[in-house]
């Protein structure tokens, strides 16, 4: 190794390195010629593969710096040690992880590791230092025999707890969501022994207890966590606690059942070996009721969805789906949501002069607020985002986290109808998009982020992000199916559903220039030969999705995205009154 080498491996556990000496290669170059060419292809084709993979300039924010751009993904899918620790004594670790290791071996080969496993293998001296090098042996064997290994940590800052921490690629910080979200020194002295591994908090839920709720809190007092995961755990689980008799009841039960891949252990599964599943709702209004369908589709046949996300209807239909993840209490608020939409009455007395906005925006305000209150998106069941466009600094925005009902509201900002909303953090106004650029994972109200991916320009006025303050108005303009967005978070796999309006392509040859009083007469003479070229209105407004026709190309056109489109052409974008028919299509 005589010169710096041109592309960067970072360790992020205990590694050994080992070094082809420059003589061996050419010893190897003279003797074995084909072997040299077939090892500078692989180099070059990784180099080109880390080049290509770089996302391109309108997809970085350079103005934000924020924990997790949305080019780097959540979960790596080459996982191999997993460490999981206790956030306080009365955490069921060891049932917990046996269960999790069940689910994981429903995908591949997994082993539950703990220090009375390696002392009964190797060994009562088996953690200490003469035999380092025995342990690391047998420790690399697992790995090379097993898809994962989970370490179960103690609850104290032990050998075995070090040795855990050392090994992982992953930890996974498990608490119960109803205690409080207190640090003790064990977690405290995670960054001195994992600095660069992946860190993921887990927070046990009852099976039928409350939604989740203060999760903000838990993710505030612990800013080393990259993301968070809420598992509902079976009421035998959380009461085994370090039992042996209950413990051993409770791994015999594990080991007889069937695993249930719809169930948030087998989501946490899938997350930890790359094989998720996302689902990505895409705008058009009323058309979007068409979700539902879909969401009912995967259930009977028995997919699941482990993240999901949108823009305008898709960024409502998700938002309400994350929150409830089950089908008929979602099907039936989104069902009275619609009909509510229909309301004639309530949309003339939210009138006001046309400066920003037809509309006010009070009463859509209002009707996207009922249904999420004041839910944050880090209390909704799944991962979930959705899509704004932020006209302040002309960016796509990515909501991960904040109010859910303000970026929904934001999302589905249509230009024209509503006002942009304003992001209360920035003063940047904030509209629904297409082809956008950064992820926001900024605090936040989940409803007015829905909204602002609602906000159609000129229909509703952008809707202010209290973080930032930028004005943020529908996502279609910008992003309309942003299933490359769910790909970039992680995703393996990715199920699109393209609910957009189809433009009639169909227009007269006019020649090279155009009189527009020879149109007034055209439309004037019934007996003349009709005459179809789009309005001033019209051009503005395909102007404006030109980048996001582009974008769903190159989603159709993926090999990570499964695309769909329902049947839905003929309905219009306010058809909300029509949601059982949509819904079947």
């Amino acid at each position: 190794m005589e010169t710096n080498n041109a592309t960067t491996v970072v360790a992020i556990r205990d590694t050994e390195i080992a070094q082809i000496p420059s003589g061996l290669l050419n010893y190897i170059k003279y003797r074995h010629p084909r072997v040299v060419s077939r090892l500078i292809q692989m180099l070059s084709s990784r180099l080109l593969g880390t080049i290509q993979n770089v996302p391109s300039a309108p997809y970085i924010d350079s103005s934000i710096r924020l924990k997790q751009p949305i080019d780097a993904p959540t979960i790596a899918s080459n996982l191999c040690t997993v460490a999981i620790l206790p956030v306080s004594d009365d955490v069921p670790l060891h049932a917990f992880t046996m269960k999790l290791c069940h689910a994981l071996n429903a995908i591949d080969n997994s082993l539950h590791l703990t220090k009375d496993l390696i002392i009964e293998k190797l060994g009562q001296h088996a953690l200490e230092k003469v035999n380092e090098y025995r342990l690391c042996a047998w420790l690399g064997q697992q790995e090379d025999h097993h898809r994962i290994v989970l370490y179960q940590c103690e609850p104290e800052l032990t050998p075995w707890t070090r040795r855990c921490m050392r090994q992982a690629d992953c930890l996974l910080i498990v608490g119960v969501a109803s205690k409080e979200p207190n640090i003790r020194q064990l977690e405290k002295e995670i960054e001195n022994f994992a600095i660069r591994a992946q860190k993921e908090l887990i927070l046990l839920h009852e099976m039928n207890g409350r939604r989740p709720s203060n999760t903000v809190k838990w993710l505030s007092m612990r800013n080393w966590c990259s993301s968070h995961h809420h598992i509902r755990c079976p009421d035998k689980l959380l009461r085994t606690g370090t039992s042996e008799k209950l413990l051993k009841e409770f791994k015999a039960e594990v080991t007889k059942e069937k695993v249930d891949k719809m169930t948030d252990f087998s989501r946490l599964a899938r997350f930890l070996t790359g094989t998720s599943i996302g689902l990505v709702l895409g705008g058009g209004g009323a058309r979007g009721c068409a979700h539902v369908g879909v969401i009912k589709a995967m259930i009977e046949a028995n997919i699941p969805i482990d993240m999901i996300g949108g823009t305008s209807i898709g960024s409502f239909m998700g938002a309400l789906w994350a929150e409830e993840n089950v089908f008929d209490r979602f099907y039936d608020r989104a069902r009275e949501w619609s009909f509510k939409m229909k309301s004639y009455k309530k949309q003339v007395l939210d009138l006001t002069y046309p400066v920003t906005s037809m509309f006010k925006g009070s009463a859509f305000n209002k009707a996207i607020e009922d249904v999420f209150g004041n839910r944050q998106i880090e209390d909704l069941w799944i991962p979930y985002f959705c899509v704004t466009t932020d006209i302040s600094s002309s960016k796509m925005r990515i909501h991960t986290n904040g109010m859910l009902w303000k970026f929904v509201r934001a999302s589905m900002t249509y230009c024209g109808i509503l006002p942009p909303l304003c992001d209360p953090y920035d003063g940047h106004l904030l509209v629904s998009i297409v082809d956008g650029c950064y992820t926001n994972n900024l605090p936040g109200s989940l409803w007015r982020y829905i909204r602002s991916s609602m906000s159609l320009s000129g229909y509703l006025p952008p809707l202010c992000d209290p973080i930032d303050g930028h004005l943020l108005l529908d996502g279609g303009y910008v992003n309309n199916l942003p299933a490359d967005v769910m790909h970039r978070m992680g995703v393996n796999t990715v199920l699109a559903v393209d609910v957009g309006s189809k433009d009639d392509d169909n227009f007269t040859n006019y020649g090279d220039e155009l009189s527009g009083w020879w149109l007034l007469w055209k439309k004037w003479n019934h007996w003349a030969e009709p005459v179809k070229v789009p309005d001033l209105t019209e051009i503005q407004s395909r102007l404006a999705y030109v980048s996001c026709e582009r974008g769903l190309e190159m989603v159709k056109n993926s090999d990570y995205c499964e695309y769909m489109r329902p049947p839905i052409d003929k309905y219009r974008t306010l058809q909300f009154g029509c949601f059982d028919e949509i819904k079947c299509s």
